[in-house]
């Protein structure tokens, strides 16, 4: 509860009340914990009296609150987001007493669904409370007030309160079992709160401790996304008595410690705050702390409009101590929310606004905010889990109004995620609003921003005040794991792709791949259409509310070489788009018409739905003859070209401004994927925006009618907050000043230290250009060479301008900010000290020991100032090794001998129990690509020679022999790259870093060889392979004539690698000596010295 000077009660659910019993006027936010007991008590005093309300303390830390104040219908309304709504089932029915408005549970079949899109984990060290306001009428029995995934909380049949919940670190579970007995017929607050300064999990019954025990700051709790609200997931007759009997007036669940430490964001003024003389024609909104003015929405107003309401009042209450009434009356003065009555008596209206869009205008003495506003009951298309982050297939445009006019009015910022993203300037003196009448709606329809950590609770909020979601949420992922579904592939050899030699891959049916799956299909074969489409349409059929479904290719290449597919192909290469980026031909025309037979064959049952399917890698051109596409196809074009600053280049940059008009030429359902500004960075290294590249591409996005943007932005908040705040404002205004929104976020986050952090952005962009523009296809990996490139020969100048910044910030917030960006700077410094990239590094200020790193790195696991290491691990759990620290080149050495006098050649037949191979040198622990640490699934090489012949085995260890792939039977088949297969690099001349010959064998003794990328040149090896129940072995006679050498003389050194690739799960990439991300890295490579 919040008072307020005339004596009324401000709740977060929007209702508005005398209060007579109450005689308690807070005048401070710092008596924490004095406050929670006066709100709880003070709440259950005034029961008998009025109808009160729910006493939550609702902040930024809010994650999900529902008042049960509706009064009516089926569905339960989440105050804070619209992505965990509540559906009655069984026995259970609205009601009003003197504790207030809530839902009656008739102890048997009553309950409410909670849905959601995914589990959210809290992580180790953050705070959390779970509240419930309830009046239980059979505490005899086993009551359940809440229950979802791994969290519990009920009233156990001795009437004491009972929780339960899961830690994700551990997997043990942890409970509070009450003493203090609830009593039937009563009114009672249940608390359960993480204290994550002194370590505690504590139950509260109406404000009192009942029980606490040790909570240690490892532990990670799991909110649930689905949950249950007074009962059982299921019905049978056993469970009857674990529904809850009585009325539950509400629950609430948050981020913060509501009892230790509440999160109310009311504040009150100063009591020497005098109001000011109004300036002539402006509404005085607030005035020396005070206000005359109510925040009015109607009573059934869209959840949207309500988060609307409580937002203006909470911000305008922090900029000028004022606290507006939240009301469902208009009255006059007022900020009238929403397309309603009141709104249309001054002829203002939402009729004609585009989706999302808004129209905020004063008339009078009122101030209204009108947008296009989809009620709970209006939602049409429920969106793929993902796309709940951004609040998708909803329009918000009261909402957006409201928070344009708080940027715009008040000066609000939101420049990241959490307690310290948050800027409002102080108006304290007074906020005079002059005459004004703006309207407002996105360019893009769907504006997403990914790789953001986005499944925390404050990166969802800050979306949210950032206008992110969109009215529309095609999906086009690569979705050939997907359909046809393994049932439509068993019996139909001829939908694989044919190989060169004219027979057929094998289909794969085995297990569901990691990131990426491989396989294609014959896309020309109509009976395999006809069975995407099935599949298409029964996802549809079972999904009502599924608005598009993705039939896109999967990664990589392996296209079909059959006739029918190839003249489809596009090879041309005098066309606008030359060579295709040196392949020489476009598979685009080949996937324009499987999009369109799909999507044609599902219109004739579900025309209202999209079909999603990539433009990308062989598919990304136009192609060369228009092709007419289905209505009902959508495009979303990923230029893979442009993909970590690669339009720093000017050959991209050009190519890029000539793809997007061709492309919306053909049609005008398109999309765009951007990795653009984006690279994949475990090692703290501060990108810069890119503002040059959005100044590029988003003017360029709006011309061409892009209705769809999924942007990736930077995992790391601490020093990508700049690139994911321009992107969210770009996605918006496509045309907006990027230099003037870059020194705006700048000023505001960092204040007197903006110059410093622009010094560091600057010096890392004119180096990273630099780096981009040397090298004709640069990956999109923060490797070691790009460290060594980018930000190694400036780290003095870097590391300067943060030790300037420091002292030069001026409040709390801008230092936390600081504090955040140097967090990346100390794991980068790190990284480089372990590579052996600085010297004397125990003098920088930055310098971490081993293990106070160690602790660092603890320390900000669920923080969002670096990147999530934590989930970095768990993805290399999945899908194998995943780069998180900075590698350093190792330069193995190895002696080989020449085999001794006597002792024959080894026969080539896969049996190594030759004499030979016991002669021979031995290459064994081989790493993990990325580190030095040894590979999970362990391979041992050996190697000897003789006057003709180099002789190299290979034996691998494998566990699961069952699904090891080697259906690659084409000699130099690009194809047996993503089979399971050892691989050998020879550098003889150590001349040129591609003039290296590279062998790869697979199980099935299929062989890729040529010079590093290139199989044309033929090195005539002899080779041969064997399979065992546990193990896969590879040997070969290597010709000296063949590698175009005379054989070694002692001491010839050859610089030289050996590597594998397993593909199944979990995929590993190892090699002898080790790598940083790929086996052509010639100068990471050992070196082998011939002897006798």
């Amino acid at each position: 509860m919040n008072p307020i000077a005339s004596g009324g009660w401000v709740l977060p659910s929007g209702k508005f009340f005398s209060s007579p019993c109450a005689t308690t006027v807070w005048r401070s936010v710092t008596m924490q914990h004095t406050m929670y007991l006066l709100a709880a008590s003070l709440w259950l005093q005034v029961s008998g009296c009025l109808a009160a309300g729910n006493p939550f303390s609702v902040s930024y830390r809010t994650l999900s609150l529902w008042t049960l104040s509706e009064g009516g219908g089926d569905t339960v309304s989440n105050q804070i987001n619209q992505s965990h709504q509540g559906k009655l089932a069984g026995n259970v029915r609205w009601t009003e007493d003197a504790c207030g408005k809530g839902l009656l549970f008739d102890g048997a079949t009553g309950k409410v669904l909670i849905s959601g899109p995914m589990e959210s984990v809290t992580g180790a060290k953050q705070p959390f409370t779970l509240d419930a306001l309830i009046k239980p009428t059979n505490s005899d029995v086993t009551q359940r007030i809440w229950y979802g995934g791994s969290l519990g909380l009920e009233v156990r049949s001795n009437g004491v309160v009972w929780f339960s919940v899961k830690d994700q670190t551990s997997g043990e579970f942890m409970e509070l079992q009450g003493t203090e007995k609830v009593i039937d017929g009563q009114c009672h607050r249940i608390t359960v709160e993480r204290n994550v300064r002194d370590n505690k999990l504590t139950l509260y019954v109406d404000a009192q401790i009942d029980v606490s025990i040790d909570c240690p700051p490892t532990v990670r709790f799991t909110i649930p996304g689905s949950a249950i609200m007074g009962g059982v997931a299921q019905d049978p007759p056993n469970r009857k008595g674990e529904y809850f009997s009585g009325v539950i007036y509400g629950i609430h669940l948050s981020r913060s410690m509501a009892v230790s430490e509440p999160q109310s964001e009311t504040v009150t003024a100063p009591e020497n705050l005098q109001p000011i003389p109004v300036p002539r024609g402006t509404l005085p909104i607030a005035n020396g702390g005070k206000s005359e003015y109510v925040i009015y929405h109607a009573p059934d107003a869209p959840a949207s409009v309500r988060t609307a309401a409580m937002e203006l009042q909470r911000v305008l209450n922090v900029s000028t101590f004022a606290l507006l009434p939240i009301v469902n009356e208009p009255k006059t003065p007022m900020i009238c929310l929403g397309d309603n009555a009141a709104a249309h008596q001054v002829g203002l209206s939402a009729v004609g606004l585009p989706l999302e869009g808004f129209r905020v205008a004063t008339k009078g003495k009122n101030l209204y905010i009108v947008g296009r506003d989809h009620n709970e009951s209006e939602e049409k298309w429920r969106p793929h889990p993902l796309y709940y982050y951004f609040g998708h297939c909803v329009s918000r445009g009261t909402l957006f109004g409201a928070y344009t006019f708080l940027e715009d009015a008040v000066g609000a910022r939101w420049l990241m995620p959490g307690e310290w993203g948050e800027d409002v300037p102080d108006h304290s003196r007074g906020l005079f609003l002059k005459s004004m009448d703006v309207t407002g709606s996105p360019d893009i329809l769907s504006r997403q921003l990914h790789s953001v950590q986005g499944r925390n609770d404050d990166v969802r909020q800050w979306f949210a005040r950032n206008r992110l979601g969109g009215s529309i949420a095609p999906e086009a992922s690569h979705a050939f794991d997907e359909h046809p579904g393994v049932d439509a592939l068993k019996d139909h050899p001829e939908f694989a792709p044919m190989r060169a030699d004219g027979t057929r891959e094998p289909i794969y049916t085995g297990p569901k791949p990691g990131f990426y799956s491989s396989h294609k299909y014959c896309l020309t074969n109509s009976d395999l259409t006809q069975a995407f489409a099935a599949s298409v349409t029964r996802k549809f059929d079972a999904s009502p509310k599924k608005q598009s479904e993705s039939i896109s290719p999967s990664d990589g290449q392996g296209w079909c070489l059959c006739s029918a597919c190839q003249a489809l192909a596009d090879r041309d290469t005098t066309g606008p788009f030359g060579d295709f980026d040196g392949r020489g031909y476009s598979y685009t025309p080949i996937l324009l018409n499987f999009y369109n037979q799909v999507a044609r064959t599902v219109a004739s049952k579900h025309p209202d739905r999209l079909i999603g399917g990539y433009a990308y890698y062989e598919g990304l051109y136009p192609p060369l003859k228009p092709v007419k596409l289905e209505p009902n196809v959508f495009i979303e074009m990923a230029m893979n070209s442009a993909y970590g600053f690669k339009l720093y280049q000017p050959k991209r940059a050009d190519e890029f401004a000539r793809l997007l008009p061709a492309w919306a030429k053909l049609t005008s359902n398109l999309g765009w994927t951007d990795y653009s500004t984006w690279m994949r960075d475990a090692v703290g290294a501060p990108l810069p925006p890119g503002l040059s590249i959005m100044k590029l591409v988003f003017p360029a996005l709006k011309k061409s009618k892009i209705q769809s943007v999924g942007y990736t932005g930077i995992e790391a908040w601490g020093y990508g907050a700049a690139a994911n705040y321009l992107a969210c404002k770009l996605m918006w205004d496509c045309d907006a000043d990027v230099d003037k929104l870059y020194r705006d976020f700048l000023n505001r986050a960092y204040g007197p230290a903006a110059p410093m952090i622009d010094g560091i952005y600057r010096v890392s962009d004119a180096a990273l250009q630099e780096y981009i523009r040397s090298k004709p296809y640069p990956d999109h990996e923060v490797w070691y060479e790009t460290v060594a490139a980018v930000w190694q020969p400036h780290w003095t100048e870097i590391e300067r301008l943060y030790t300037q910044a420091l002292p030069a910030v001026e409040t709390e917030a801008q230092r936390k900010r600081l504090e955040m960006f140097g967090d990346n700077l100390t794991m980068l410094h790190y990284n480089m000290r372990k590579a052996g990239m600085i010297e004397n590094p125990s003098a920088s200020p930055l310098y971490l020991s081993d293990e106070a790193y160690g602790e660092f790195i603890q320390e900000k696991v669920g923080s969002l100032s670096v990147v999530n290491l934590e989930r970095w691990a768990e993805n290399q759990k999945l899908y194998g090794k995943v780069q998180m620290a900075l590698w350093g080149p190792e330069n193995r050495k190895l002696t080989v001998p020449r085999l001794p006098a006597g002792t024959a050649a080894p026969k080539i037949d896969g049996d190594l129990s030759d004499a030979a191979w016991k002669a021979a040198s031995v290459a064994d622990v081989f790493r993990e690509t990325g580190s030095r640490d040894p590979a999970k699934t362990q391979t041992t090489g050996r190697i000897a020679w003789d006057n003709s012949n180099l002789y190299i085995s290979l034996e691998c260890q494998e566990d699961d022999m069952d699904n090891i792939r080697q259906y690659c039977r084409d000699h130099d088949s690009a194809r047996i790259f993503v089979n399971d297969v050892v691989e050998v690099f020879l550098d003889v001349t150590r001349d040129n870093p591609k003039d290296i010959w590279h062998i790869v064998v697979n199980p099935a003794n299929t062989v890729w060889d040529g010079i590093y990328a290139d199989s044309a040149p033929d090195l005539a090896i002899s080779s041969a392979t064997a399979v065992a129940d546990k193990s896969w072995t590879v040997e070969m006679s290597v010709p000296f004539a063949g590698l175009k050498t005379q054989p070694p003389s002692t001491g010839t050194v050859y610089r030289c690698n050996l590597a594998r690739v397993r593909q199944s799960t979990p995929a590993e990439n190892s090699t002898w000596c080790s790598v940083e991300g790929s086996f052509l890295e010639p100068a990471a490579y050992g070196e082998w010295r011939f002897e006798e």
